[in-house]
């Protein structure tokens, strides 16, 4: 386990008044132990459902400890998780049973796969609800105040001195059952910590995984849905033998898909199910428009689509006027009475899954990843992630975002561990960013029928830098085990680790091991990205090529402009990968650009005349965009512009990364005439250029802003910028 001098963290906590904390000691001794927080109500009214689930976790070789708190803030369970955590037997995970505190995380976006909300809107929208604050022990939370409203929520701004990067300390899950109307919360946690003690009780190998996607996004993407399952089938090769059942589905199989997703997720002897689609807190959505074949049905389509717009707009004699205007359309199109309306909101049930329809199933799976936006808003009352665990199915155990997630990620990196015995805790802590959660037991796991030899869980604990152990690992037959061993080999600085790494990446015959080499060169930098770029370019896994893809804009180096004119040529056909190619285009000098795309395109033989169209789109491309990023940057220098507008052309800079203007934005943040919140929003915009061959620059900036007498907002920020680009 990751070991640090804990004594600074703890000397951090604010000293609250608050009620001791109740403890019971585990029953019995283990090498690494965990706790169950759970709040004196819940224990009470379910004591004998804990104290079984205690026993049943004891029973697979984790000695367990029972926190009981009784209106403890987030500081003192904390606390004590860290004291706990540093003891003779290290804890290695905790679940938060029943109300325990929420932290409402602010000022931490950059640490969220996607999530960049406004932080002036209502606290509630715009904060992270996040348990990293309880299990990555180098985050460091400065308290700003308890909500009114909701007293289980308690925001938490981001210490300037604290770790920029998430590195968990342990594990954490949540049992948090969903508050509705008609149900007692007490009963249903009780009902789900006793099916908790009787699956752990199997010995249930993984032989049954279903997933599906939704319409939009990557999801619309052919070449990255058939790779995933190129993938999987490296991850669990036994699921795809004899006595194996593995199986795909598509939103435009049928219309509406609703009813045969819940179906293939009821069917009996179901170990994984995984959802790549979008969500909100109650609601995975599934079905877009329906297909149309005739005028009729595309007529339909638009009235339709007329009445939705009719029933958002608040003037809908102008919005209805701007439609007519620009397309035609008649006025018995627009129509809304109460019968089409009632047809409007019948049909809608059938596109998406609710949480009420989940109440109504019996969910055979035994875990369930969202890979979707706040599926596991577990911070409201109803939340997707908990509705599929407190019904009377099997679901013990679910992934889900508390916020928007970014669905272009790698929701399957180390997934086949599941197959070689992995507590899902110990998987999730190796994968999760700022908003994603573990719903369930984080002790489940699966039999180890993938690696029979290996103790996985002691491996990623009481041997997590025994270099020799991993490095034995790195060549073992399971391609999960040979990937988490090449994360392990990084992490500890091993030795070799780099040709390690670059001969992986060009020879291993699992995908899912170059893609995990990939991103650990990656995050060498230096000559290594480009290295890692120039390989995973070429690779057959269309996720690697996309990843490489991605990393030459976010690097903006001159001297891959090159390698992205040539590779966007061979990626038309992939239209994630080709996305990240377009987008990178714009991150360039646009003369240099040009120049190679003239460079490539012009005096060599083509195989058809569309080419020279294509040349043209690009070359079109790079003006448009080229003209946009000047106006941005016109406006931010423009000090007879409001502070609004300008603001706007500072936070755009954090999705789009302009190398070339770098030298400006950093006379800008050191400028003392600028509006101070404009330089510290700039300092923080600067904080997500992490891979910008520029950064060197950005770092300078910081170490000036930090010795300098400057405000202190500009100055924690130079000093939160400066830890997240050069990761001490």
């Amino acid at each position: 386990m990751k070991r640090r001098n804990l004594l600074p963290a703890l000397l951090l906590v604010p000293l609250l008044t608050r009620a001791e904390i109740r403890e019971i000691a585990p029953t019995v001794k283990t090498p690494t132990s965990f706790a169950i927080v759970v709040d004196r109500t819940s224990y009470e009214k379910s004591r004998e459902a804990v104290e079984a689930y205690r026993d049943a976790v004891e029973r697979d070789r984790l000695a367990t400890w029972i926190l009981v708190t009784d209106g403890d803030a987030p500081e003192a369970i904390r606390e004590r998780i860290i004291t706990l955590a540093g003891g003779k037997m290290p804890l290695e995970g905790v679940v938060l049973v029943g109300d325990i505190p929420i932290p409402m995380l602010r000022d931490a976006q950059h640490l969220t796969s996607a999530f960049k909300m406004d932080q002036s809107r209502d606290w509630q929208e715009s904060s992270v609800p996040s348990d990293r604050y309880y299990d990555d022990f180098d985050l460091k939370f400065d308290f700003i105040r308890r909500d009114s409203v909701k007293p289980l929520y308690y925001y938490y701004t981001m210490n300037p001195s604290s770790a920029q990067h998430i590195d968990s300390d342990i594990y954490s899950a949540r049992i948090k059952a969903p508050e509705r109307e008609g149900t007692d919360k007490y009963a249903l946690l009780d009902r789900f910590l006793r099916k908790v003690v009787a699956e752990k009780g199997e010995n249930n190998p993984v032989d049954s995984l279903f997933m599906f996607r939704g319409h939009g996004y990557n999801s619309d993407d052919p070449n990255a849905w058939a790779d995933e399952q190129r993938a999987l089938r490296e991850q669990f090769p036994a699921l795809f033998g004899y006595g194996g059942r593995a199986r795909f589905t598509d939103y435009d199989v049928f219309f509406p898909m609703k009813e045969h997703i819940l179906e293939e997720i009821q069917r009996p002897g179901t170990d994984i199910v995984l959802g790549h689609h979008h969500g909100g807190e109650q609601t995975q959505y599934i079905s877009g428009s329906e297909p149309a074949s005739w005028i009729d049905d595309h007529a339909e389509q638009i009235r339709r689509s007329l009445r939705a717009i009719m029933k958002r707009s608040k003037d809908k004699a102008k919005t209805r006027a701007e439609w007519q205007e620009k397309w035609g359309f008649p006025d018995a199109w627009f129509a809304t009475d109460d019968s089409l309306r009632r047809a409007d909101s019948l049909r809608a049930l059938t596109l998406n899954i609710e949480t009420e329809d989940i109440y109504r199933c019996r969910p055979a799976t035994r875990f369930i990843m969202h890979d979707a936006c706040s599926n596991g808003s577990f911070h409201w009352d109803d939340y997707v992630a908990g509705a599929y665990l407190f019904t009377e199915g099997r679901t013990v155990a679910a992934q889900g975002c508390s916020v928007n997630s970014l669905q272009d990620k790698w929701p399957d990196e180390f997934l086949g561990l599941f197959a070689a015995g992995i507590r899902i805790g110990q998987w999730g802590r190796h994968v999760h960013y700022l908003e994603t959660h573990l719903f369930g037991d984080p002790t489940y796991r699966f039999a180890n029928t993938a690696a029979p030899s290996v103790d996985i869980n002691e491996a990623l604990t009481v041997r997590r830098g025994d270099n020799r152990l991993w490095r034995k690992l790195a060549d073992h037959t399971s391609a999960d085990v040979q990937a988490m061993a090449l994360r392990r080999l990084s992490e500890n600085g091993y030795t070799g680790v780099r040709e390690l790494l670059k001969e992986r990446l060009a020879a291993s015959p699992y995908g899912v091991v170059r893609m995990e080499a990939f991103r650990l060169l990656q995050r060498r930098g230096g000559t290594d990205v480009r290295d890692a770029v120039e390989a995973g370019l070429n690779d057959n896994y269309e996720l690697v090529r996309r990843f490489s893809m991605k990393e030459i804009g976010e690097c903006g180096d001159d001297t891959l402009i090159p390698l992205l004119v040539r590779a966007m040529q061979e990626e038309m056909l992939s239209p994630r990968t080709e996305f990240y190619s377009r987008d990178a285009l714009t991150l360039f000098d646009p003369a240099k650009v040009k120049a190679e795309i003239e460079r490539q395109f012009d005096g060599k033989e083509r195989i058809w005349p569309a080419t020279t169209a294509r040349k043209q789109e690009l070359l079109d491309w790079i003006n448009r965009t080229e003209e946009y990023v000047r106006e941005n940057l016109t406006t931010l220098e423009d000090t007879t512009k409001s502070d609004k507008k300008r603001s706007w052309s500072v936070f755009m800079l954090r999705n789009n990364h302009y190398h070339r203007y770098v030298p400006r934005y950093v006379a800008f943040a050191l400028d003392g005439t600028q509006p101070e919140t404009l330089r510290r929003d700039m300092v923080e915009a600067l904080g997500w250029f992490t891979d910008s061959y520029r950064k060197g620059m950005i770092v300078e900036m910081c170490d000036r802003l930090i010795a300098a007498g400057q405000p202190s907002s500009v100055a924690d920020e130079a000093r939160k910028t400066k830890a997240r680009l050069t990761g001490k």
